[in-house]
């Protein structure tokens, strides 16, 4: 689901992250997804971007990210 919400839950390492989206999709064509862990941790984000999406981009931290594709 891409719209605005908050969502908190704990991964399997035991840290607690914090999912905040701000958008205004679909009528707007972007998100902003903050991620907070509790502490500085490694864990996989995935992200499902739909197939019909022409040009999907995905930046962090302001830097573009390789390799996205719609599925």
């Amino acid at each position: 689901y891409y719209g605005e919400s908050t969502l908190t839950a704990q991964i399997q390492s035991g840290v607690v992250v914090t999912l905040k989206q701000s958008t205004d999709y679909p009528r707007a064509g972007t998100l902003s997804l903050t991620v907070k862990p509790s502490k500085v941790a490694d864990f996989t984000l995935k992200l499902r971007i739909p197939y019909w999406s022409a040009k999907p981009k995905v930046t962090l931290n302001g830097k573009a990210v390789s390799g996205v594709r719609a599925s």
